[in-house]
């Protein structure tokens, strides 16, 4: 049909403006194509630092890792090393003697809402809550934990204020979870807190390479003590060329485009100098499947945030 020519500029005119309208983030639903900085502002509410301190005496060792809420009922993932129980004892790094294991704490830090006053900023402040391990699957270094206070039930005190106003923490939320296999090449980020950097930082690469447990025995166990993977069994794994660091363990691995998360981020893959003993970070990420965090929320009955597509299979 043959439109005469006031019609036609009206029509012209009506599709222009729908193209050009700004399209409010806010008014997205979760999963539909954006740009990673729109994903990141969608998934850092999540994002949580995980800090675990243990006394000997005089002395007190940090280790600091990252998580992500999953769960209204204060629940959270986390890489399983980055909870490992502290050692009994350690070496004094003062003395000659042995130091026992005098205390040790877990807890989940939220960071205040970044506020700028007069040259007087708020950002690297945290307020931290206790945590407990509710299971730890060493096998694929993934933890469950529940936090002493739910955030989403009793509002957390910052304990701050700025010129003598109370300063709030973030808002929290709750992470997506999408367990669907990956394909090579897809294009990822993660978001943490590496080398015990208290700003959340975001790094983003592709999926480099998906091992099935149909076809590998992999590497899964990461010791903090000796930078490597330990213990090989079958199951599955993602590499991503990605580059990350100590504090990284256990933050999420989402999609770019729909900020799902996919997966744990466990480990660097380390890479040894040629006729050397050294070893140096290779710019390969090594992430667990969000599938085996899915598998611990459901033995705890913890409903599962939307998971957009059905269950993929998975190896015990």
């Amino acid at each position: 049909m043959k439109l005469d020519k006031p019609t036609e500029k009206i029509v012209l005119r009506f599709v222009l403006t729908a193209i050009l309208l700004p399209v409010s983030w806010s008014s997205v639903p979760y999963g539909v194509s954006q740009s990673l900085p729109d994903t990141i502002d969608r998934v850092r509410s999540a994002v949580v630092r995980v800090v675990r301190e243990c006394s000997y005496g005089m002395e007190v060792r940090r280790f600091g890792g990252t998580g992500f809420l999953v769960s209204e009922g204060g629940f959270a993932l986390t890489a399983a090393h980055v909870v490992e129980p502290c050692a009994t004892s350690v070496q004094s790094t003062t003395e000659n003697e042995l130091l026992p294991l005098a205390r040790q704490q877990l807890t989940v830090g939220f960071p205040v809402v970044h506020t700028v006053t007069d040259q007087t900023h708020t950002r690297r402040n945290f307020t931290f809550v206790g945590a407990e391990v509710v299971q730890s699957d060493a096998t694929h270094d993934v933890a469950l934990l529940k936090l002493s206070q739910n955030p989403f039930r009793t509002p957390i005190d910052s304990g701050y204020t700025l010129n003598g106003k109370k300063v709030d923490l973030e808002r929290p939320g709750i992470a997506q979870l999408s367990d669907r296999k990956l394909r090579e090449g897809e294009s990822i980020a993660i978001s943490g807190y590496p080398l015990e950097q208290t700003v959340l930082d975001t790094n983003s690469g592709i999926v480099a390479s998906v091992h099935s447990s149909k076809d590998f025995d992999l590497p899964t166990y990461f010791n903090s003590g000796t930078d490597q993977l330990q213990v090989r069994v079958t199951f599955d794994l993602y590499e991503a060329d990605m580059r990350v660091n100590h504090g990284n363990s256990g933050g999420p691995v989402y999609g770019v485009s729909t900020g799902h998360v996919i997966g744990v981020c466990s480990a660097t893959r380390l890479a040894q100098v040629e006729e050397h003993t050294a070893t140096y970070n290779s710019g390969l990420a090594v992430i667990v499947p969000i599938a085996y965090g899915i598998i611990l929320m459901s033995q705890h009955g913890i409903a599962i945030p939307e998971i957009p597509q059905g269950r993929s299979a998975v190896a015990h």
